[in-house]
């Protein structure tokens, strides 16, 4: 394992305005945040429209090596938020250029939009339907041209299409509204913008939420709207003070504004935001040096308690070299990409914390009997907590698999890839509080690797959904090549 970054400090002022963030972040301190926290923050100045804090947060990032591609994107947002509509679009190109995909596209064909050169975008939204008309985001593009270029049949259809494979999908809900609002029919889109954020609909956001209160003020449902407004103001505000705890947490602020040193995330952390690497960039792959293993941390001082549970659970007395520096990462909520040979203990670095966290843990594997195998090991009292999801189960089986992961019942889930596209699982996992998600044989993320497998490419979408859970990618095969792919 790579060297413990030196710690960066940092002088935190509070914030006299409860309105606002209740301490103000230095760009330079933010760095010590694990990379899901400055994401967000770096989402919380985009919102609220803190050009000079997020442009000095990027700044940062960028100066500290963080060469990413979340990171070219969150610069495009940035230049078009400030009308720099040449550097935004050289952006976005650099981004799709860079590891292409159909996210990569999609941003771009929404700038084209946003930019008034709809043509383009048509275009860029053509090629993506022939490439991959079953994802979700594709067919919302779609609607969305349709829409700029006055095709009222075509974005209906679109809707439509997307409302046969997800009936309750909130943004396709509120698009059909909007068509009937333009249609003249304030009832009819009032009817749909209730059907999209009703009580049943628990991932709707605060812009949803707003939209809906338009289409119902127009719909002559004014009371209805205010509750709605007011859900939103109250989403947001726990949202806010939700991050700004986790970060206070994380960075260990007193009331003072003080901070105590603390432990830093190990060099091999980074944010495995999932791309496809491109063959030509590095022509000529070699396999990777095995990493020599730094010192692992004193886990239980970190985290007191881990070793007893580990005895008490697995019945080991203590742990093999490298697994106690990928847990205390894990347990530290640091995303980690973590090489480790075979034999060297992978799964209990997940498994371990799984049974420590609050919440669920989602590990995404690549084989059926892999997963069994894995859940076959288990000792009867983490096997109590543990459930599989894939195709082998039946109707029923499945049903109840859901039901459990929906009501805390299970902690350690294992399922496919594939089943990130099923709406039905999604909506379990969000009501079963993922805290961690670990990616199984990381390497089939990479088109470098024999086992490449596209459906991995789904993770980065849902980790939203989710709530940007902890992210572990784990693999014992991986170049270099292999590990820009799957940690860029």
């Amino acid at each position: 394992m790579a060297a413990v970054r030196p710690a960066v400090s940092g002088e935190l002022t509070r914030s006299s305005s409860p309105s606002t963030a209740p301490f103000a972040i230095p760009a330079r301190t933010a760095l010590d945040l694990p990379a899901k926290l400055r994401w967000q923050l770096a989402g919380w100045y985009r919102e609220t429209g803190k050009v000079a804090e997020w442009q000095s947060l990027l700044d940062e990032m960028a100066s500290s090596g963080d060469d990413t591609i979340r990171l070219l994107e969150e610069r495009a947002r940035l230049a078009y938020t400030t009308g720099d509509m040449r550097t935004a679009e050289r952006v976005l190109t650099e981004r799709r250029n860079r590891a292409p995909s159909a996210t990569a596209s999609i941003a771009l064909g929404r700038f084209y939009l946003g930019s008034g050169e709809i043509e383009k975008a048509f275009r860029i939204s053509r090629e993506l339907l022939q490439a991959r008309p079953d994802l979700l985001t594709v067919l919302q593009l779609a609607a969305e041209v349709a829409h700029a270029n006055g095709d009222t049949a075509a974005e209906k259809e679109i809707y439509e299409r997307t409302l046969a494979e997800q009936p309750d999908h909130a943004g396709t809900l509120l698009g059909l509204a909007r068509l009937e609002m333009d249609a003249g029919h304030p009832q009819r889109a009032a009817s749909l913008a209730q059907e999209a954020v009703g009580p049943d609909q628990e991932w709707t956001t605060a812009k949803q939420l707003r939209e809906a209160a338009r289409i119902l003020i127009a719909g002559g449902q004014p009371e209805l709207a205010e509750t709605l407004h007011h859900r939103a103001s109250q989403q947001d505000s726990a949202r806010i003070s939700r991050l700004f705890a986790e970060i206070a947490d994380a960075l260990g602020i007193g009331d003072d504004g003080s901070r105590p040193p603390d432990r830093e995330c190990s060099d091999i952390t980074h944010k495995p935001e999932i791309q496809v690497a491109r063959e030509q960039e590095v022509p000529d792959p070699k396999p990777a040096e095995a990493a020599e293993s730094t010192s692992d941390p004193d886990l239980d001082a970190l985290h007191p308690g881990t070793l007893a549970k580990l005895e008490e659970l697995f019945g080991f007395p203590s742990l093999r070299p490298g697994q106690a520096a990928v847990i205390a990462n894990v347990l530290d909520r640091c995303d980690t990409l973590a090489t480790m040979p075979t034999g060297a203990g992978k799964s209990l670095t997940f498994q371990l914390p799984a049974m420590l966290l609050k919440g669920a843990t989602l590990v995404i594997s690549p084989l059926i009997a892999l997963m069994k195998d894995q859940v076959d090991s288990l000792p009867a009292a983490v096997r109590a907590w543990t459930v599989l999801v894939n195709s082998s189960l039946s109707a029923d089986e499945q049903r109840q698999a859901l039901d459990a992961i929906a009501s805390g019942q299970a902690k350690l889930i294992y399922a496919a890839p594939e089943r990130l596209r099923q709406h039905a699982f999604l909506r379990a996992l969000h009501d079963a509080n993922v805290e961690l998600l670990v990616i199984d044989e990381a390497h089939c993320i990479s088109l470098w690797g024999h086992d490449f497998r596209p459906d991995y490419l789904t993770i980065p979408a849902v980790l939203p959904v989710l709530g940007e859970p902890t992210v572990l990618a784990i693999t014992a095969t991986a170049t270099p090549e292999m590990a820009v792919a799957i940690g860029s």
